[in-house]
């Protein structure tokens, strides 16, 4: 800084302009007895810091955070003034501590009526009806997530329903037609033969066609000729007959997880190569795979009575 500059720095503080201005400033500075601690991180990011340390599903409320960021690093309060509204906010109902309404918790009761345009504890910008959008935004998120979740099992319910009405059929159908009365669903790793008449009505063609695939699995499960990466055809387990994509044999091991889920006795792990009819539904839908067209390069669970092996 040369002389000229230095003259007019010192001309301009020494003004009565600056001097009226700093000597305002001063004293908002005395008035300031709750001054946060948090450096340059501000009210936000203390809140994510405390999210992501918090264990559970715990949400952080504006009580905690105020109280957080009025502390030195030793814990203390960092003045008097705030070691007394932290005494208050702590002695208040449970229920305004936990709560994230700014009308009725803990920071209202001690503070009293926000300043308008401003949230205490909630950082610079935000404004109470801005923050009560954003709860109540939050709210609705949180039901419609809640109905997908509880969407997604009934339709996971109805498919096992339906699976499990199907397999009841087939049982009453191989019965009358002559059969041993195994369910097709435990044809795969039982011992029992299946012996179906040569006459059929047209109703039965598609059942002896079943039988004659778990025979044929089971004969291949029992003599352990299944290995890894054979090929197979994927039947539609809602159309009889239809071959709706092609694969191959991953595990056969009941044991075995498929998107960790285990696989269970009537189902295999399956390769999906390549699908032949678009939107069908898989056996175990999830968030990332709801047809067989999403599961295309990837492993999915089938029912083992709707796969056939190829040569």
């Amino acid at each position: 800084m040369d002389q000229n500059q230095w003259d007019l720095f010192v001309k301009r503080t020494l003004s009565p302009t600056f001097q009226e201005k700093n000597a305002r400033f001063r004293a908002m500075r005395v008035k300031q007895d709750h001054i946060h601690t948090m450096s340059q991180r501000g009210y936000a990011r203390l809140t994510h810091i405390m999210e992501k340390t918090t264990q559970g599903d715990t949400k952080i409320t504006r009580s905690q955070v105020w109280i957080e960021g009025h502390k030195k690093k030793n814990g203390k309060p960092i003045t008097q003034a705030a070691g007394e509204k932290m005494k208050q906010i702590q002695e208040c109902p449970t229920k305004s501590q936990n709560t994230t309404n700014i009308a009725d918790d803990a920071i209202s009761l001690v503070f009293g009526k926000e300043a308008r345009g401003t949230v205490c504890g909630m950082g610079f910008g935000v404004t109470p009806s801005k923050f009560g959008a954003y709860v109540q935004q939050n709210s609705t998120v949180k039901q419609l997530q809640d109905m997908v979740h509880n969407l997604q099992q009934e339709m996971q319910e109805m498919k096992s329903m339906f699976l499990q009405s199907m397999r009841q059929q087939n049982q009453q159908e191989q019965i009358v037609s002559g059969g041993n009365g195994s369910g097709i669903g435990n044809e795969v790793g039982s011992n029992s033969v299946i012996n179906i008449g040569a006459k059929r009505s047209c109703d039965f063609d598609n059942v002896k066609k079943h039988f004659a695939t778990a025979q044929s699995n089971l004969k291949n499960v029992s003599c352990g000729d299944i290995c890894a990466n054979s090929k197979c055809k994927l039947l539609n387990w809602s159309v009889d007959g239809l071959v709706v994509a092609k694969g191959r044999i991953a595990s056969t091991d009941p044991n075995t997880k498929v998107h960790h889920i285990v696989l269970g006795r009537s189902c295999w792990k399956v390769w999906v190569d390549k699908v032949l009819v678009e939107k069908v539904d898989l056996i175990r839908p999830n968030d990332e795979m709801q047809f067989l067209d999403d599961a295309i390069g990837s492993t999915a669970a089938w029912l083992s009575k709707f796969v056939v092996l190829c040569d």
